[in-house]
């Protein structure tokens, strides 16, 4: 529990506004969150993953894929 609260935070405060999330359930007690934002500045998702990755209950990010008008990246927890 808190885990998106934790990123949506981690995203708001560096600017990053989140347009869609997804969350999966992986069945060992963690999830799949897939996000997709808005269109933001790359240093300012850059500082958020990084951060992201230091929650302690995310487990990987496993891409960040950049499109036009906006970004995608799943994210495992547990």
């Amino acid at each position: 529990p808190g885990v998106l609260a934790s990123i949506s935070k981690v995203c708001g405060d560096n600017g990053v506004s989140i347009r869609l999330v997804k969350q999966g359930d992986l069945g060992d007690g963690g999830a799949e969150l897939n996000i997709m934002t808005h269109t933001v500045k790359e240093a300012s998702l850059q500082t958020a993953v990084s951060q992201i990755k230091e929650i302690p209950a995310v487990k990987e990010i496993s891409s960040v894929s950049i499109k036009i008008n906006f970004i995608f990246f799943p994210v495992w927890f547990n």
